[in-house]
């Protein structure tokens, strides 16, 4: 049976939610967001979870809305069971220079070398979703000066031919009416 993926399918998805507390100089607050719509896409940011939460269902339906009527590609939630996850374990192979290094920079952090190797993997990941969604930000402000830059270019445009226009009838005024050109360009 074929699932008619309109708006309302779109929106009515049960996205796993995520929370996460930010902490900075105005204070405490939370950002509730969904790994498939964009940690910086589109998230709700309240004084509490729920606020968040509550934040971020609204700005979803919103986001969903715009990516829809834009026709971009609106991604599914990622259902994945206990079962379907892999253990967790990787067998990694590297240079005993680098292993040493690794080591030595572990116990500077005062941390395991499983826990370190887990704390550079998960940066280098945050890292690659950022890059992706700074590069998307950058194809959408890209488009949006485009656009604007086009509007300019027609209003500069039509804005020049007035001026020509104008200063071409005032040129011709002033000609009629000066008799000192009228007899320079009747000697003609």
């Amino acid at each position: 049976m074929s699932i008619k993926k309109d708006l309302n399918y779109y929106k009515g998805l049960d996205y796993k939610i995520i929370t996460e507390a930010i902490i900075d100089e105005l204070g405490k607050e939370y950002r509730a967001y969904c790994n498939e719509l964009g940690k910086y896409s589109c998230y709700g940011t309240g004084k509490t979870q729920i606020e968040a939460i509550d934040k971020f269902i609204r700005d979803k339906n919103e986001f969903i809305e715009f990516l829809y009527e834009q026709k971009k590609p609106i991604p599914e939630p990622v259902i994945q069971s206990e079962e379907s996850l892999p253990n967790g374990t990787i067998t990694f192979r590297t240079l005993p220079v680098l292993h040493k290094q690794l080591l030595e920079q572990a116990k500077q952090n005062s941390v395991s070398l499983n826990l370190y190797l887990n704390y550079i993997v998960n940066s280098a990941s945050v890292v690659n979703d950022v890059k992706a969604e700074l590069k998307q930000e950058m194809r959408s402000t890209c488009e949006r000066i485009e656009a604007n830059f086009t509007n300019f270019y027609r209003w500069a445009q039509k804005d020049i031919q007035f001026a020509i226009e104008k200063s071409t009838s005032s040129v011709s005024k002033y000609i009629s009416t000066d008799p000192m050109i009228k007899k320079y360009l009747g000697d003609r």
